[in-house]
């Protein structure tokens, strides 16, 4: 068993697991609904994922961040993110996934759900590091 997985778990599959946030009753949030200062975003680096759901849901980003707060604060105020909200709501899901790990997280994630709107800070160059994805399968979940 190696360090990643001590950190963030591993399945027989050799995923990691980053255990996604939810919400106190076991949701994805709604990104409308996360106030990042009031759940403890503030300075907390991590990686995330946002996607709408609906009758054809679909992955919109993947991303890292130093800090989570400002990163979400600005994808609740993307005019190219808001226009899929009456598309089945937006959704989003972080881990606080080590800093050293985040860019093969990220790369993994941007690969696996080819996001329609990139995060230009990410990239999918990095050696992938698989992970389970929010839902734990590659295509969107209804919430």
């Amino acid at each position: 068993m190696g360090l990643l997985d001590l950190l963030i778990g591993r399945d027989d599959l050799g995923t990691c697991d980053p255990h996604w946030v939810r919400t106190p009753a076991g949701h994805f949030w709604r990104l409308a609904d996360v106030r990042p200062d009031e759940i403890g975003l503030a300075r907390l680096s991590g990686v995330y994922v946002i996607w709408h759901g609906g009758v054809q849901p679909r992955w919109l980003r993947a991303g890292r961040a130093q800090n989570l707060a400002l990163v979400l604060t600005e994808a609740r105020n993307d005019a190219a993110l808001r226009a899929y909200e009456d598309r089945g709501g937006l959704w989003v899901a972080w881990s606080a996934v080590r800093p050293e790990f985040q860019d093969g997280v990220v790369s993994h994630l941007i690969r696996t759900l080819d996001p329609l709107l990139p995060d230009p800070r990410a990239s999918a160059a990095p050696e992938p590091i698989p992970v389970l994805v929010p839902g734990g399968r590659a295509r969107p979940l209804d919430p």
